[in-house]
C-alpha cells in the first residue's frame, strides 16, 4: 500500500509519519513538501513540489492508495487571510482534484465547528475545504474534526499553550453533544487519521472526539495484530 501524507512537517502530520513508518501494511510513503525534512526512512519518498502545479501533483499522486492531508496554519503565521486560505483551503482542493484513479481514500484534518456558512473566517474556510474535497475527490472521504490539539509545537502560541494547560480541567465537564469540544492529543488524532486510511470501511465519515478516540485505539490493535 502507498500512502501520501501532506503536512508531515507539522505537529499532527509528523505523528502520522512516525506511525506510518511502523506499519507493515504500508510499502511506500510519499511526502509532497515545500522543503525536505531532516529525517530519513527507507520507505519514504520526499518530493519537493509546488502546490500550485497540478501536473506535478498528479504525477506524485499517480500510484497513491490513500491521501492524508494534515495541512494547517494560522492567520498570524500566514500573514493574511488570503495567505491562510492558500494553505487551509487551496491545498486540500488541489490534492482532491489531482488524486489518481487508484486513490481510494482521502483523509482530511479539519476542525470541530467547520461550516462553510459560518461567520467565523477560520471555521468557514475549514468548511469550504471539506466541501471542496467531498466534491472533487472520487473515492471515500473521511473528515476529522478535533477541537484543541494538545502537544508541543515548533512555534510558540501563547493563547494555545494556556488553553492546553486549562483543558484538562474542562474536558470532564463536557458531555453529550459537547463532548466533541474536548481537547485531544495530536498524537491520538494522528493515529485516527492513519487508521482511517488503512481501514477506511471501518471508519466513520466524520470523526469527532469519540470517533477519534475509537479510531486511535483501533490503530493500536491493528498494528499489534499485524
Amino acid at each position: 500500500m502507498t500512502i501520501c501524507i501532506v503536512g508531515s512537517s507539522g505537529l499532527t502530520g509528523g505523528y502520522v509519519l512516525q506511525f506510518a513508518t511502523k506499519s507493515i501494511m504500508i510499502d511506500r510513503i510519499v511526502l509532497p513538501l515545500r522543503k525536505k525534512l531532516q529525517t530519513e526512512f527507507a520507505n519514504v519518498s520526499q518530493m519537493v513540489c509546488d502546490f500550485n502545479n497540478a501536473e506535478q501533483l498528479k504525477a506524485i499522486l499517480a500510484e497513491t492508495d490513500a491521501i492524508i492531508c494534515c495541512v494547517g496554519t494560522t492567520i498570524k503565521k500566514a500573514g493574511s487571510q488570503d495567505a491562510f486560505r492558500k494553505v487551509d483551503y487551496h491545498i486540500p482542493l488541489i490534492l482532491s482534484s489531482c488524486a489518481g484513479p487508484g486513490t481510494k481514500t482521502f483523509v482530511l484534518l479539519s476542525s470541530v465547528g467547520a461550516n462553510k456558512s459560518s461567520s467565523n473566517f477560520y471555521l468557514r474556510t475549514k468548511g469550504e475545504a471539506e466541501d471542496a474535497v467531498i466534491k472533487h475527490f472520487k473515492g471515500r472521504t473521511i473528515i476529522a474534526r478535533p477541537s484543541l490539539l494538545t502537544g508541543i509545537r515548533k512555534e510558540f502560541r501563547p493563547a494555545e499553550r494556556l488553553s492546553m494547560v486549562l483543558s484538562p480541567l474542562f474536558n470532564p465537564l463536557l458531555h453529550g453533544a459537547f463532548k466533541r469540544f474536548r481537547s485531544i492529543p495530536a498524537e491520538t488524532v494522528a493515529k485516527a487519521l492513519l487508521f482511517s486510511a488503512l481501514a477506511p470501511d471501518k471508519s466513520a465519515q466524520y470523526l469527532h472526539y469519540p470517533e477519534l478516540i475509537k479510531a486511535s485505539e483501533d490503530l493500536d490493535l491493528l498494528l499489534k495484530v499485524k
